[in-house]
């Protein structure tokens, strides 16, 4: 009887031990998705949508061409290429934001639509390298903001 008691505690304590364990591994699992998502930067509800700061003769633009789909990707303006790369595109003096009827929207300077999120879009201009970004835009990248980056000299028609 004696065996049988302590066969009985032996098998107590082992689940004890093993429900310790358990709760243990949740525990560390929990501090460590906590700790990855404590140091990641805040974003922002209006997507960030940087312009030329202002219309400069001097500015050279790179003169290729890329087309593909006008992605919101982490809350900012891609163009998603067939390949699957992207760049954050700066867009030219003039341009803006507008959302209507939960639909992102690029306006030109003569206030015309010319790209929505989720469409195709042609533009002008080329890759550029962080360095210069600050120059064309007049202020700081937020931290979230990721290259490669594609300074748009212009929308091309579509059609």
């Amino acid at each position: 009887m004696r065996h049988l008691n302590e066969g009985r505690l032996y098998v107590h304590l082992l689940i004890k031990q093993q429900s310790f364990l358990a709760l243990a591994c949740v525990l560390i699992i929990a501090l460590v998705i906590s700790m990855s998502c404590y140091g990641s930067p805040a974003v922002p509800s209006t997507p960030f949508f940087p312009v030329e700061k202002e219309n400069d003769p001097s500015y050279i633009y790179p003169l290729a061409l890329s087309e593909g789909k006008l992605v919101l990707d982490h809350n900012t303006l891609r163009l998603k290429h067939l390949w699957c790369t992207s760049d954050l595109l700066i867009w030219p003096y003039g341009y803006s934001l507008r959302i209507e009827n939960k639909q992102i929207q690029v306006i030109n300077q003569a206030g015309k639509i010319v790209a929505y999120v989720n469409g195709h879009i042609k533009v002008g201009g080329g890759e550029v390298p962080a360095e210069i970004i600050e120059k064309y835009i007049g202020q700081k990248l937020p931290d979230y903001c990721e290259g490669p980056f594609w300074l748009v000299s212009e929308v091309l028609d579509d059609k």
